[in-house]
């Protein structure tokens, strides 16, 4: 089984300020940590998942994808859609609408 994880630069209710720039990680690996994903993909909305516009991820040395948001003002959320896939065809995709509130 494939998982996905996310690393957000939130304060404890998982709220973010809107304006600025948020710092966001994702990590997919099996169930087991044994494969890590060798590619990913993240889209976010800040329509509640009306509208989607494609995030540009990094891999980082330990094996996680970063990217920076810049969070629009006018924005009340921000709705993740991430996928991933490691060698020997195992996908995963998730959609979290509301991931992340700001205010």
């Amino acid at each position: 089984m494939l998982n996905l994880t996310y690393d957000a630069d939130t304060d404890l209710r998982g709220t973010a300020g809107a304006s600025k720039r948020l710092a966001l990680g994702l990590r997919s690996a099996t169930y087991d940590g044994r494969t890590s994903a060798s590619s990913a993909t993240l889209q976010v909305s800040y329509a509640e998942g009306a509208t989607w516009r494609d995030a540009t991820l990094k891999r980082t040395r330990d094996g996680r994808w970063a990217t920076v948001l810049n969070t629009p003002r006018a924005a009340e959320s921000v709705s993740l859609r991430a996928s991933a896939a490691v060698p020997g065809g195992l996908t995963i995709g998730q959609d979290v609408i509301r991931a992340i509130t700001l205010k």
